[in-house]
């Protein structure tokens, strides 16, 4: 059983990821989310928007750190979420708004696949770490 404290990378899969020519990452998640996720988070679809925007971010991140960084971490982030789907996949376009030595911030947009309605509005800004 996966738990809260398990790695949630493993839970999108990552041959439905990509890096744009233009920077953006696109990432597609089938629906319904695994059960696991629904068991901790009571609002259908919440989870998985959620679990895709922040992953999507997060890759983005990693592909695009500045040269001699060894990581990021996460130290704030905002979501919205402005409706929910059912059935079928959401698809998510995460896009850098800032890329800089020491920050990034991601925007990302989360929709029904297929579709342009939005159903997750997400921004997060990464410290770079850098060795010491």
């Amino acid at each position: 059983m996966t738990t809260p404290t398990d790695n949630y990378l493993s839970l999108v899969p990552a041959d439905k990821t990509s890096l744009t020519d233009d920077e953006r990452i696109e990432n597609i998640v089938p629906l319904p989310p695994p059960e696991h996720l629904i068991r901790f988070f009571p609002i259908q679809g919440t989870p998985a928007e959620k679990l895709i925007a922040d992953t999507s971010c997060g890759y983005g991140c990693v592909a695009l750190l500045p040269e001699g960084a060894k990581g990021f971490t996460t130290i704030e982030l905002k979501s919205n979420f402005l409706g929910t789907a059912r059935e079928g996949a959401i698809y998510c376009r995460a896009t850098p708004v800032h890329l800089g030595r020491t920050t990034q911030v991601w925007d990302a947009v989360v929709t029904i696949e297929g579709t342009e309605k939005k159903i997750a509005l997400f921004r997060c800004t990464q410290m770079v770490l850098w060795p010491k």
